[in-house]
Protein backbone atom coordinates (compact mmCIF):
# COMPACT_ATOMS: atom_id res chain seq x y z
CA UNK A 1 0.00 0.00 0.00
CA UNK A 2 2.83 1.99 0.12
CA UNK A 3 3.43 5.00 -0.33
CA UNK A 4 -0.19 5.44 0.11
CA UNK A 5 -1.37 6.53 3.83
CA UNK A 6 -4.16 4.18 4.35
CA UNK A 7 -4.11 0.52 4.95
CA UNK A 8 -5.94 -0.74 1.78
CA UNK A 9 -5.81 0.54 -2.28
CA UNK A 10 -8.66 0.98 -4.65
CA UNK A 11 -8.38 -0.64 -8.10
CA UNK A 12 -10.07 0.33 -11.01
CA UNK A 13 -9.70 -1.29 -14.55
CA UNK A 14 -9.97 0.93 -17.58
CA UNK A 15 -10.52 -0.09 -21.14
CA UNK A 16 -6.93 2.15 -22.73
CA UNK A 17 -4.56 2.85 -20.27
CA UNK A 18 -2.29 4.66 -22.13
CA UNK A 19 -4.93 7.18 -22.81
CA UNK A 20 -5.78 7.59 -19.43
CA UNK A 21 -2.86 8.20 -17.87
CA UNK A 22 -1.68 10.66 -20.71
CA UNK A 23 -5.16 12.25 -20.41
CA UNK A 24 -4.66 12.65 -15.78
CA UNK A 25 -0.57 13.67 -16.27
CA UNK A 26 -1.91 16.48 -18.51
CA UNK A 27 -4.25 17.41 -15.29
CA UNK A 28 -0.91 17.64 -13.27
CA UNK A 29 -1.96 13.66 -11.42
CA UNK A 30 1.40 12.06 -10.47
CA UNK A 31 1.85 8.76 -11.95
CA UNK A 32 3.85 6.76 -9.31
CA UNK A 33 4.63 3.96 -11.64
CA UNK A 34 3.56 1.81 -14.92
CA UNK A 35 3.82 -1.91 -15.77
CA UNK A 36 3.42 -4.05 -18.77
CA UNK A 37 2.92 -7.13 -16.64
CA UNK A 38 1.79 -9.50 -20.02
CA UNK A 39 -1.56 -10.03 -18.68
CA UNK A 40 -2.53 -6.49 -18.08
CA UNK A 41 -1.16 -3.54 -17.47
CA UNK A 42 -1.08 -1.40 -14.30
CA UNK A 43 -0.33 2.24 -13.00
CA UNK A 44 -0.71 3.83 -9.54
CA UNK A 45 -1.37 7.21 -8.43
CA UNK A 46 -2.75 8.69 -5.06
CA UNK A 47 -5.49 10.47 -4.07
CA UNK A 48 -5.59 13.83 -2.43
CA UNK A 49 -6.22 11.72 1.04
CA UNK A 50 -3.17 9.29 0.72
CA UNK A 51 -5.49 6.16 -0.63
CA UNK A 52 -3.27 4.60 -3.34
CA UNK A 53 -4.95 4.33 -6.71
CA UNK A 54 -4.23 0.89 -8.77
CA UNK A 55 -5.24 1.69 -12.36
CA UNK A 56 -5.53 -1.94 -14.46
CA UNK A 57 -6.01 -2.76 -17.98
CA UNK A 58 -6.09 -6.51 -18.70
CA UNK A 59 -4.70 -7.28 -21.77
CA UNK A 60 -7.46 -9.45 -24.24
CA UNK A 61 -6.22 -13.26 -24.14
CA UNK A 62 -5.55 -14.77 -27.17
CA UNK A 63 -6.58 -17.86 -28.50
CA UNK A 64 -4.91 -20.60 -29.29
CA UNK A 65 -4.89 -21.35 -33.17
Amino acid sequence: MKPGTRGFMINLRVDDLDAFVKQIKKKGVKVLDTVDEGYGKFAWILDPNGVKIELWEQVAEELPS
